[in-house]
């Protein structure tokens, strides 16, 4: 019984860790999208810049 529930609680522990990561991970993914995205625009508003003056 005893072996059991210290098995349980590493188990919640590793599973918490694993989502932690995983919450990190999607967070790294979505900032750098917003990123690119924002790159992306703030390029496409340069080049209309640049083609406008040209």
């Amino acid at each position: 019984m005893g072996t059991y529930t210290l098995l349980r609680e590493r188990d919640n522990q590793h599973s918490a860790i694993f989502l932690f990561a995983q919450l990190i991970l999607l967070l790294l993914v979505w900032t750098l999208d917003m990123w690119l995205f924002y790159c992306n625009l703030l390029y496409g508003y340069w080049l209309d810049m640049w083609t406008c003056l040209y």
